[in-house]
């Protein structure tokens, strides 16, 4: 059933927002039709000439001028009430057509409207048309650029300044028509990216899943070979304007590319709420299957939209744990799998600063699992000191990722280092166990592997104090490098 508006249309979106009509960036959106008849029996007939469903409606004036005021009227658009229209030309001319909402003593003079049409964007405008036009009248705008927007603000004119209610609608020689009207017309979509659609003007084509078709168009959206398995793909349909509030209806088909017939055909997703509703759905998609789209208007409901089809980036592996361990001479890694997606294989990594990683041997992985999965690896040569290891995970086609760092240290390597306290203030006292009179080299690491200081200790000292107190607070690598080997400690600075 469809539905009358008799003040104004409120837009509905996720969230509140100002009311649409109100100011150049926040207009009625308008497709020209070819006549101002929205009406087909019990349904709108899915046209986007008038602010609303019902070009028989009218519409109060809520906005403001933003400041302009057209030279070619008498009274002043400023200090009016005003109504603002984002309108599409489909060629080089659209009408400007004012109804006649009012009836009794003075309608005439009360219908009359002031108009003033812009180009370019709300932030710079420029006047390419303005005048006045009467009840039940019409004005052509000419000289338009095909595909441009073009802003019209239409304003009470000075023989009633404050008869604030307009009935509006554009006409054009040539209607719009949405881009894919039909199935086999279908516009495809590309993975990912963003497209600003209508389906305005459009006529009903094949079917929908559920409820009848009025005004439908139709996308498609094809998984790419290399598409992984079990990977979900997500459809949204957002910043919906419409002339009602009862918005679209939503059919996503896995036929294979064929046009649906019936109502029964193989669909993933099917939604008919007779609402204006933000869609955000998932699915899984298969390789190389191409799904069909349509977006129909309920009850004949004209909207724009924006669309995306996008990926749902699965993680090849999702790490449970991964932690290391000094077992004797060894360091034991182990690390789980709660699940695994096309994993080839794993490259277990060590580095002695956590900035530059060596690999050290390759594990295979699982394939494709949703099972947990436990994996055990063996450093049979580890460093002495602080060290840092990490998993680099490896697809079958190649692409590869990188878990966190773990940490562990080990002492044993002569020249070892105690540091006091430990988190630090303002310093941090070092002591050496043993000492050869051998020169050492003291190079402190921030989180990000940045250098912030390096100092050189003499050899025949067993102690040397650091001066921490133009360092920020936080964790940082200390390493003292020795002939015989480099030694690595982890502080903390904090007050």
């Amino acid at each position: 059933m469809r539905l009358f508006y008799s003040l104004l249309f409120v837009l509905l979106t996720l969230n509140a927002v100002a009311q649409v009509g109100t100011s150049a960036t926040n207009p009625y959106i308008i497709y020209p039709a070819t006549s101002c008849n929205n009406s087909c029996g019990a349904q709108y007939c899915g046209n986007m000439q008038c602010p609303t469903g019902d070009c028989r409606a009218f519409i109060t004036a809520a906005g403001t001028s933003g400041g302009l005021n057209p030279i070619c009227t008498t009274d002043d658009e400023s200090t009016q009430k005003v109504i603002w229209l984002d309108v599409y030309a489909t060629t080089t001319s659209f009408t400007i057509n004012n109804g006649s909402p009012y009836v009794g003593g003075g309608a005439a003079n009360a219908n009359r409207r002031d108009y003033a049409v812009y180009s370019g964007t709300p932030a710079v405008n420029t006047q390419i048309a303005c005048g006045s036009v009467a009840a039940n009248s019409s004005v052509a705008v000419t000289g338009l650029t095909t595909g441009n927007w073009y802003k019209v603000m239409i304003s009470p004119a000075s023989t009633n300044t404050a008869a604030n209610a307009t009935n509006v609608c554009i006409t054009a020689p040539i209607g719009y028509t949405a881009p894919g009207n039909t199935c086999a017309s279908a516009v495809s979509l590309t993975t990912n990216v963003t497209y600003t659609y209508t389906n305005a003007g459009a006529t009903a084509d094949a079917t929908i899943c559920s409820g009848s078709v009025e005004n439908n168009t139709w996308y498609s959206w094809c998984a790419p070979a290399n598409w992984p398995a079990g990977q979900q793909a997500y459809i949204s349909v957002f910043n919906q304007i419409c002339n009602t509030a009862q918005g679209l209806q939503l059919s996503v088909y896995n036929t294979g590319g064929i046009c649906p017939t019936t109502t029964t055909a193989p669909n993933v997703i099917c939604q008919n709420p007779g609402t204006l509703t933000q869609y955000y759905y998932q699915w899984t998609a298969v390789a190389n299957q191409c799904y069909l789209i349509s977006l129909d208007g309920f009850a004949g409901t004209a909207c724009q939209y924006r669309l995306t089809v996008g990926s749902i980036v699965v993680l090849p592996i999702e790490l449970a744990r991964f932690d290391a361990l000094n077992e004797g001479s060894k360091v034991k890694l182990n690390w789980a799998t709660a699940s695994e997606v096309n994993n080839d294989f794993f490259t277990i990594e060590r580095s002695s600063d956590g900035k530059e990683f060596e690999p050290l041997f390759v594990i295979d992985g699982a394939g494709t699992t949703s099972e947990m999965r436990a994996y055990t690896a063996y450093d049979e040569k580890p460093m002495n000191g602080l060290s840092y290891y990490r998993i680099k995970q490896t697809d079958f086609d190649g692409a590869s990722s990188t878990s966190e760092m773990v940490a562990i240290r080990r002492t044993g390597i002569k020249n070892a280092i105690a540091m006091s306290p430990n988190p630090a203030q303002q310093e941090v006292q070092l002591t050496f166990e043993e000492n050869r009179g051998e020169q050492r080299v003291v190079r402190l690491v921030d989180a990000l592997g940045q250098l912030v200081l390096q100092q050189e200790i003499s050899g025949e000292a067993t102690a040397h104090r650091l001066d921490l107190d133009n360092l920020p607070d936080g964790v940082y690598s200390l390493f003292m490098q020795t002939p015989e080997g480099t030694v690595a400690e982890r502080l903390i600075k904090q007050q």
